[in-house]
């Protein structure tokens, strides 16, 4: 199996390593590939490894993760193309910038909101 990190932060960054290393093929996301941070995440991940674009990571990956800064999740969910056939799993924290408190999951999840923001399906339905 395939799996995309869409994120390559602390979060994404672990459980791509983790993963990896458990033997599994895996795809890391971010906005520069080529970039220093994202090559020592894939020297330290080793296995079958490899990092590509967000759109890319979710083209490739047969299970996504999402796990990108809250603010910019909206944004980069848009960019990421037909969702519908995938299994995403989201790990995104919808925090204030001060940590204080949850910017959704009174009245909705993240979960909910991430699926709003996706493409739409022919039945109308989100990712």
């Amino acid at each position: 199996m395939k799996i995309g990190i869409i994120g390559s932060g602390h979060v994404g960054g672990a459980l791509g390593t983790r993963w990896a290393k458990l033997g599994h093929e895996v795809v890391f996301g971010t906005r520069n590939p080529q970039g220093n941070d994202i090559q020592q995440i894939l020297t330290r991940a080793g296995g079958k490894t490899h990092a590509a674009t967000l759109p890319g990571t979710a083209s490739e990956g047969d299970v996504l993760l999402l796990s990108t800064p809250w603010p910019a999740t909206q944004q980069i969910v848009a960019t990421l193309g037909d969702l519908s056939r995938k299994i995403l799993m989201d790990a995104t924290n919808p925090l204030l910038p001060d940590l204080s408190r949850l910017t959704v999951g009174t009245t909705s999840s993240v979960a909910e909101q991430v699926a709003a923001w996706g493409p739409r399906r022919e039945s109308g339905e989100g990712v």
